[in-house]
Parts: C-alpha cells; sequence; structure tokens
C-alpha cells in the first residue's frame, strides 16, 4: 500500500502528465512496485451536495488513478436527480473518454475500470451496469465465490424473466455476479423498498464467502 501510495504522489506531481492521461497505467508497466500488488479492477464513487457540480470528470480522473487496476474496460454511471447515465466501452480509460468529449451531467456517480479475469473485453462485460427502470447502477470489484445462492434468489423470486436473453446465458454460464447483484437489488426496489433495504436482503447472500466492493 505505501508503494502504491508513493507512486500515486508521483504521478499527481508530475508536471508533464495532464489531466487525460493514463498515468497510473504507464507507471503500472515500468514499476515493480505497483505490479507486485497484483490488484485487479477498480471502483470509484463520489457525490457532491452541490447540483452544479459535474462528477463525471472527477470520476474519470480518479478511474485514470486506478488505470492499473485493468484495462480491459472503462466506464461511468453519473445521476443528476432524476435519471441514470451510463457510458462504457472497452480499453483504457483515455481510449473510452477522449479529451474534449462531452460527458454526461449530474452531480453523483461511480466509476469502473476492469481487469478481465474472464469473458472477453467487450462492451458486454464492462461495468457499470445499469437498471433503467429503477435508476440502478452497480459497479463491481471482486470475488463472489458462492454465486449460486445469487442465481437461486433470481429464481425463486421469477427473476430471471426480466433479465435480457443475453445476460440469462452470462448467468447459466456462471461468468457474471455483477448482473445477478444488480437484477437482485432491482427486485427489492421494484418492491417499493429503499436501496438500503434492498441491499440488506442482497447482502447476505454474497457474503458468506470471497471479497469484494
Amino acid at each position: 500500500m505505501r508503494a502504491a501510495l508513493e507512486i500515486a504522489h508521483e504521478a499527481r506531481n508530475s508536471e508533464e502528465n495532464g489531466p487525460h492521461k493514463p498515468v497510473s497505467f504507464s507507471l503500472w508497466q515500468r514499476d515493480s512496485r505497483i505490479r507486485a500488488l497484483g490488484e485487479k479492477c477498480g471502483v470509484f464513487g463520489i457525490r457532491f451536495d452541490d447540483a452544479e457540480q459535474n462528477a463525471a470528470e472527477k470520476i474519470i480522473r480518479g478511474l485514470l488513478a486506478l488505470q492499473h487496476r485493468g484495462d480491459a474496460s472503462a466506464g461511468i454511471a453519473v445521476s443528476d436527480g432524476e435519471s441514470v447515465t451510463v457510458k462504457k466501452g472497452p480499453g483504457t480509460v483515455k481510449k473510452v473518454f477522449p479529451e474534449g468529449e462531452s460527458l454526461p451531467g449530474g452531480s453523483a456517480g461511480i466509476g469502473h475500470v476492469r481487469y478481465r479475469t474472464s469473458g472477453r473485453s467487450d462492451v458486454s462485460y464492462a461495468h457499470p451496469i445499469l437498471v433503467e427502470d429503477v435508476g440502478l447502477a452497480v459497479a463491481h470489484n471482486g470475488n463472489i465465490a458462492n454465486a449460486a445462492e445469487l442465481k437461486k434468489f433470481l429464481r425463486k423470486n421469477g427473476l430471471l424473466t426480466w433479465v435480457p436473453q443475453s445476460v440469462m446465458k452470462l448467468i447459466h454460464k456462471n461468468t457474471s455476479d455483477t448482473q445477478m447483484i444488480a437484477a437482485a437489488i432491482a427486485h427489492g426496489l421494484r418492491q417499493g423498498q429503499s436501496l438500503e433495504d434492498a441491499m440488506r436482503i442482497v447482502f447476505p447472500l454474497i457474503n458468506k464467502k470471497g471479497a469484494f466492493s
């Protein structure tokens, strides 16, 4: 951890690195201290009390600092209080969010960079996952070792009828924990539960084994 903090400090203080240059990934390539950490995927979130603040730019800068954690895909989800907008794609943060490109508006959001452990590097595997009808976006990093519990929950509550065919294939292959987490939480929201209450029901299903954020 100390090595990571030292290197991040070096990156922030490098005059040659502008706000849209993936400094952390280049450092990961050439610095054995970062590679030795074995970090996989990165998650970043921010919320401003001031509704006029633009969260997207800050999230992207945060993801650039986490670029060493994965370059298979990058994505953000931003909320303006009324709706959630997701932009994501395969490749590095710089590739998905080129400098000068317009960004979604909103004062709160999350971001994700993916380290490919399974699946392809195309956009179908990129985070965040958006459930539009309830305004829910989920980004996940880690290992849900007992994903079978989530699958049982989905089947018990008839949620596989909601999940698109392409996502059902992922669930049957047991390769998309994030899709199942999003579907399970969204079910609670549709039942009138608060986000906190929905999480209280889903969390025990994914908290028996593994580590995640």
